[in-house]
Order: C-alpha cells, then sequence, then structure tokens
C-alpha cells in the first residue's frame, strides 16, 4: 500500500529534471523503496512520469550533505525535457513505493482558500505530466540544478476506541500511518494486530501513559457510542439519563489526549452515532468545542450508501483541525445509484475468512423464519409465534436488490439471509461493511459478530480520511507556494 512521504517544488531547467530527498528515519529506517545504489525505472501511465523501484534499470546515484547521503535521481533524456517544455515548475511527490513527477506554470490569480484544486491551490497552472515508457531510461550525470523548496507533512496517525480497527483500515487504505492504536477489548485488538498491525495496545484509554504514545499529528477514535444510542438508552427515566452512562466520560476523556502535554495534533476525528450531536440539547458537542477551543470544529452525519458503500448507516463526524477547515464529506451516490446487499453478497464465496462463521438458530426461532420474506420483518410472524421483540429490525430478512441495514450486532435481533433461514454469516457481515476476503475476524463467534456490528464502514471511513488529506494537502501547497515565492 503506497504510503505518501513527501511533496517537493523543483524549478524546470532544460538541463533535466533533478531532485533529492532524506529517505532515512531518525532511527536509520529507510522510508521509501529507494536508496543510493538501488535500482529504478521510469514508466509511462495515465500521462504521468511515475518512477517505480526494479531489480534493473538506472542506479539511484547520491548528493552528500555534510557528512550525511541523499537519494539522487538526475532524469536527462530528451523526450523528459521536450515532455516538460514550457514548464517553470515541477511538483514531485515522493511515496514510499513510487515518485510521481507533474508540470506546472505560474500565473497571475490570486490564492485562495476555497479552492481545492491542486492547480489554485499552488497558484499554478498544470502545464504537462511525461512521456516515458519502460524501455526508455536515463543517463545520471554530476552536475545538477538546486531545489527550490520542499515541504513535508506526517501522516501517521493515532486511534482511540479502534476496536477491530475498520475505521482505521479506511484511513490506511487513503495512504495514512497508523503508528498507535488502543481499545480495551482483547479479541477486537486481535483482530487488529492479525489484519493491520502489532502497534495497538489492548489497555484502558483512560489510564494509559500518554507520554508512551508516539509522535503524530492527527488523532482518530470513536467513544462508545451506548450513551447516544437509542436503541440502548431510555431517555425517559433517571437510570436511562445519558448523564448516568458510565461510558459518558470517554467524551470528555478523548479531548484530554488531544489536549496531553505529550502530544501537539494539527488534526483530531471523532466518529459516533448520529445521537452525540444533540444528546442533552448538544452539552456533549458544546463540550468538545469548549475543551479544545484552538480547533476549528465542523460536524455532521454520513451516510456510507452515500459514499459508495452498501449499508444505510449514519454516524456523526466531527473533525477539529488547526492547519484549516476540514469538510464533513457530502453525498457521493445518488440514491438510484446505491449498491445493494446483494451486490455485497455476490462477492462472498469459500475463499473468505470468517465463511462459515455462522449462529444456527433453534427451532422455535427456524420456525418463525419460514414466515418472513425478503424486506419483511417480526410483522410477517403470526402473532401467537412472536417474540416480545418489536424493534423494525427484530426478524428483519434482507432483500437482494435493497441496500443493506444498518448492521449492529445482527445476531440479537436477527437480521436474516434474503434467501437462507439463517442470519448473516460474519463474511456476509463483513462484505456488507465493505471488506474483502483478505480481513480476517478472531475470537469467539459472538465477538466476531460484535467487531462486525461495531465497524465504521470502509467507504463512509475512506471518504472521512479524503477530506482529511485534502485539507493537509491544501496546507502543505500553501507552505510550498510561500517557500517559492521566499527563492524566486
Amino acid at each position: 500500500m503506497s504510503k505518501f512521504i513527501e511533496k517537493k517544488i523543483i524549478k524546470a531547467s532544460k538541463r533535466g529534471i533533478t531532485f533529492s530527498f532524506w529517505n532515512k528515519t531518525n532511527d536509520n529506517h529507510l522510508k521509501t523503496e529507494f536508496d543510493v545504489g538501488d535500482k529504478y525505472i521510469i514508466d509511462l501511465k495515465n500521462k504521468k512520469m511515475v518512477i517505480l523501484p526494479s531489480d534493473n534499470g538506472l542506479t539511484v546515484s547520491k548528493k552528500r550533505v555534510n557528512n550525511e547521503v541523499k537519494p539522487l535521481f538526475d532524469i536527462r533524456n530528451a523526450k523528459t525535457l521536450q515532455a516538460f517544455e514550457g514548464s517553470e515548475y515541477l511538483e514531485v511527490t515522493i511515496f514510499n513505493d513510487k515518485i510521481l513527477v507533474e508540470g506546472f506554470n505560474t500565473t497571475e490569480n490570486e490564492f485562495s482558500d476555497k479552492d481545492a484544486s491542486i492547480s489554485s491551490l499552488l497558484n499554478v497552472e498544470k502545464v504537462t505530466s511525461t512521456c516515458f515508457n519502460r524501455n526508455e531510461f536515463d543517463e545520471i550525470f554530476d552536475n545538477l540544478p538546486g531545489e527550490v523548496a520542499s515541504y513535508k507533512y506526517p501522516m501517521q496517525v493515532v486511534s482511540l476506541f479502534s476496536g477491530a480497527g475498520i475505521f482505521d483500515f479506511g484511513f490506511e487504505k487513503e495512504n495514512f500511518e497508523i503508528v498507535f492504536a488502543i481499545d480495551s477489548n482483547e479479541a477486537a485488538t486481535e483482530t487488529y494486530k492479525v489484519n493491520l498491525g502489532e502497534y495497538i495496545v489492548c489497555g484502558d484509554v483512560c489510564t494509559f501513559p500518554k507520554e508512551q504514545v508516539p509522535q503524530a499529528k492527527i488523532i482518530i477514535g470513536g467513544p462508545s457510542c451506548r450513551p447516544f444510542s437509542l436503541a440502548r438508552c431510555d431517555y425517559g427515566t433517571n437510570k436511562g439519563k445519558i448523564e448516568n452512562h458510565p461510558d459518558c466520560r470517554l467524551i470528555y476523556e478523548y479531548t484530554q489526549w488531544i489536549n496531553s502535554e505529550y502530544a501537539d495534533y494539527d488534526i483530531f476525528v471523532m466518529e459516533n452515532v448520529p445521537g452525540l450531536l444533540t444528546a442533552n440539547n448538544g452539552l456533549y458537542l458544546e463540550l468538545i468545542k469548549n475543551e479544545l477551543p484552538g480547533y476549528e470544529i465542523t460536524s455532521g452525519i454520513v451516510n456510507d450508501l452515500e459514499q459508495g458503500g452498501y449499508q444505510n448507516r449514519n454516524r456523526a463526524i466531527i473533525i477539529g483541525s488547526k492547519i484549516g477547515k476540514v469538510n464533513i464529506p457530502t453525498p457521493k451516490v445518488k440514491k438510484e445509484d446505491f449498491k445493494t446487499f446483494g451486490d455485497a453478497l455476490k462477492l462472498v464465496d469459500e475463499t473468505w475468512y470468517n465463511y462459515s462463521d455462522v449462529s444456527l438458530p433453534r427451532e422455535d426461532t427456524l420456525n418463525r423464519m419460514r414466515y418472513v420474506p425478503q424486506g419483511g420483518n417480526f410483522k410477517n410472524i403470526p402473532k401467537e409465534l412472536r417474540t416480545k421483540a418489536v424493534h423494525s429490525n427484530s426478524y428483519k430478512r434482507l432483500a437482494l436488490d435493497e441496500p443493506c441495514i444498518t448492521l449492529v450486532n445482527y445476531r440479537k435481533p436477527i437480521i436474516m439471509h434474503p434467501i437462507y433461514d439463517r442470519i448473516l454469516t460474519v463474511s456476509e457481515a463483513a462484505a456488507a461493511t465493505g471488506l474483502d476476503k483478505t480481513f480476517k475476524f478472531l475470537g469467539s463467534l459472538s465477538a466476531k459478530q460484535q467487531q462486525v456490528g461495531n465497524s465504521v464502514p470502509v467507504n463512509l471511513g475512506r471518504s472521512v480520511a479524503r477530506e482529511v488529506f485534502n485539507t493537509i494537502m491544501k496546507y502543505v501547497n500553501k507552505q510550498l507556494r510561500l517557500r517559492i515565492q521566499s527563492v524566486v
């Protein structure tokens, strides 16, 4: 999976395209697959110049800075120079496994924070990209023009209340790097480890020593939703009052992680059920704003179907930023184009993990299931056979040609397969969450079902991550533009 490392602006030269970068961390680990002496090739892909690691081809040269050595690329192929003719600046985006180069020209337009396009952000006009293919290589020369500017922004993320890691998984899909995660559920943390990484801790967010958390500029997480869920909290009794629920303190605890003396976060993202935004007349949203006055805060509801997912699932998203406003994702898919549960079901076969993980019904439960058609629920069951459950999702049979309903722990209300008289398998529920066959849930059967039910759907999470990334790129490019103005 590609991970963003650094973005650079260099001044275009008729002599060639030359740039270098620091490729080692403080503990001497490599950031990319490119190092002095390694091989690389240049590929033509979507009219962009893409530099790729290879077992043969060109050799990465070196540039000495004091006593340190940086990887150096000096590309002088004639077709390259012709392709970038007219470009005043080249934008070099460095990932761990590839490097992208594009050409730009300056314009007279004023910079606008409201315009998210890269051309406006850089105050440049895109001119050209490339004209390379795999068989055209360049020679390395010693003489090189100086770099104009470079600026890098760390893409590392700290995750709280991480569960099985599906929200984190969405961020990783958008080139963020999770460096620390924590959750108190042992089975969920084991699932996280096998799918995302060993950096998750099974522990209590309220007591974990914050000085032991790696440095990052971004923190994400979803504190317990139980106090704010209408399905779980009886607002009409003293027992059910939100403030009496012990998990309420976790909202405040999240803000204390952001305010920690050991951290310096530029952006935070909190996800929860929609009820968080309006609970106690907005008291908890106001608490977040009061505890975090240094952040520009946006909030809203995001639906998975509207982001290209399979579930009609809404999540409240609260985002705070010190580097510019982060927008709440807007709908990307029209209602007539929503995906259905049948679309998700088509993906699942015996090659999926958790394919056979399913709770089999008792005979009386099976008898009730037989009465329910696709799209139906407990109301289709004869009254004399019904249980006391009257929630609309009780004995809900999904329909092949309709979107999936919100999947909490689908075993408890008995959410059924469209065709078979049983509840969903773990793999079928995972597919409806936007996961693929490579994601593996661990723990007891009930633990696996709960982990899927607690998950933020992948497409919903990715849509939030993209908005965060867009704001970071606006910030990075603004800094680059200021540097260009200072040296040109």
